[in-house]
């Protein structure tokens, strides 16, 4: 009886323990290496350590000596020796080290204030080279890292953000294609003596201005793109729901729904990718903006690129800057701008958090520079009376729920109705007589358009008479007997919305009675 409770009571602690262990995994990894499966999982094992172990036929936490939190591991072999890259944050410092399983040794590689998770390893005759993409001087490069001789080296060394890059191995050389904002460009790396040579260099994306072009056309005017990654795609795991595609939740569609209850009508167009990050976002956005011609345009990138690990909060902030700048020069668009909402592990992994931090600091600020709307959605989170927990979806919780979203809908409501109406456009005036003189201009299709205002006066500098109407035409007559010193007329003409909101004023123009 004694043995069999001893038994139970060793069960049952076996158990408990396993499931503690599983709780606190936050990723698994699994590559088949040299005819071999490995496991890599990273755990939190206290509330201010995250660490990685290699689980095989015995589990060994590689980063025993290594404090703070340690993320994004990858695997390589180098005769028959395994390696670990991984990223650790402690003190709001990136650092990058790799840990060698024969020497059971991790080497601090390179520390920076921000180091992305996309790395890349190659192997040569008797080492390898490890590129990897760091903050350098305010500005992301791309670096190597030569086992041998143990030099790291600056690759790029632009002004703008490296974004992106890629490696060929070819005739004992590496060729390395990186990508700017602004470039495009291709280096030669000879391994030999580690010489790199600049071999091409491409425009990117292009600045220039469009002309504008006035959209008159009813749907067009009153259309919104919603333009952004799985949150604005709709993507919702709830207990409650069915599936995890629920567009008609989200914060655009509710939006639209009041705009179309309480004003006029409105159209919606879900240009959502899920998993995209900003940069992924600015190089589709010239093909989908062509293709949905539009008004307003919801701007909500960056998750992904702070979850990943890709992008500086910088780098990201570049990418969403440009998108707002292409909306308003290229495509005649009112851009709203929004900070990234918070995702459960903010809690419990600091450098997601403070990376979002930053990129939510720096959307504010382009938003002030350029005078764009910017929806703080994630302030509206923290701020929320039940807590910010509740709005976020039920499993995983990366996404908001169906309440978070209708959270970021009431924020956008008061802020589209601020926008001023379309000016007049297209005036023509055109004399009937002597006495009576037509004015004609194209008519304002504004969702929540009222009536337009005329002012008008005998001098250019004295426009002392209002006059409201409804119609996009009206008449001047002769007003000779009101003032027989002055036959000249002059008069702007305003849109006026139902918040009582004036467009910019027309041209002014003159009307002549005395001809």
């Amino acid at each position: 009886m004694i043995k069999r409770y001893f038994f139970t009571l060793f069960i049952f602690f076996f158990i408990s323990i396993n499931l503690i262990s599983q709780k606190n995994i936050i990723n698994k990894i699994k590559e088949k290496i040299n005819n071999q499966v490995i496991t890599i999982e990273t755990r939190r094992t206290n509330p201010n350590q995250i660490d990685i172990y290699l689980v095989n036929k015995k589990q060994i936490k590689i980063t025993k000596n290594i404090d703070g939190e340690n993320l994004k591991p990858k695997l390589f072999s180098l005769k028959n020796n395994l390696y670990i890259s991984y990223i650790n944050y402690k003190n709001q410092k990136f650092r990058l080290f790799i840990y060698n399983n024969n020497t059971d040794n991790n080497k601090l590689i390179f520390q920076s204030d921000f180091i992305s998770s996309d790395t890349k390893i190659l192997q040569t005759n008797n080492s390898y080279i490890l590129f990897f993409k760091a903050k350098f001087n305010n500005n992301e490069d791309v670096f190597l890292y030569h086992s041998k001789t143990k030099k790291i080296i600056n690759i790029t060394k632009t002004n703008n953000n490296e974004k992106t890059f890629s490696i060929e191995y070819s005739n004992n050389n590496f060729l390395i294609h990186t990508e700017t904002i602004k470039f495009k460009r291709k280096y030669l790396l000879n391994i030999n003596n580690l010489k790199f040579t600049l071999l091409d260099k491409q425009k990117n994306f292009i600045y220039e201005t469009k002309n504008k072009i006035k959209q008159i056309n009813y749907k067009e005017q009153n259309t919104f793109l919603a333009f952004g990654d799985s949150i604005t795609w709709g993507k919702m795991r709830m207990n409650n729901l069915e599936g995890e595609y629920h567009p008609e939740l989200t914060y655009w569609y509710k939006a639209m729904q009041y705009f179309n209850e309480n004003y006029g009508q409105t159209y919606a167009i879900n240009l959502g990718i899920p998993g995209e990050s900003s940069y992924q976002g600015l190089q589709r956005q010239e093909q989908d903006f062509t293709d949905n011609p539009a008004t307003y345009c919801y701007i909500m990138f960056g998750t992904n690129d702070v979850n990943d690990i890709n992008f500086s909060a910088e780098s990201s902030a570049e990418n969403i800057e440009l998108i707002a700048l292409n909306s308003i020069n290229k495509f005649n668009m009112q851009p709203v701008l929004f900070t990234i909402p918070p995702q459960r592990h903010y809690s419990s992994i600091q450098c997601y958090k403070k990376n979002s931090e930053a990129l939510n600091q720096l959307i504010t600020k382009i938003g002030q520079k350029y005078n764009i709307p910017v929806i703080d959605t994630y302030k509206a989170f923290f701020e929320y009376p039940d807590g910010w927990l509740v709005l976020l979806e039920d499993v995983k919780g990366n996404h908001p729920s169906p309440t978070g979203h209708q959270v970021i809908a009431n924020l956008i409501i008061p802020v589209v109705l601020a926008f001023k109406p379309q000016t007049p456009q297209n005036i023509q005036i055109t004399k009937e007589n002597i006495e009576k003189f037509t004015v004609n201009f194209e008519r304002n299709y504004d969702f929540d358009f009222q009536n337009y205002k005329v002012v008008f006066g005998y001098s250019e500098y004295n426009l002392n008479k209002i006059y409201y109407i409804n119609s996009p035409h009206f008449y001047f007559y002769n007003i000779y007997s009101l003032n027989p010193f002055n036959n000249n007329l002059f008069f702007r003409i305003y849109s006026v919305d139902k918040e009582g909101n004036e467009s910019e004023p027309s041209n002014l123009y003159k009307i002549e009675f005395n001809e």
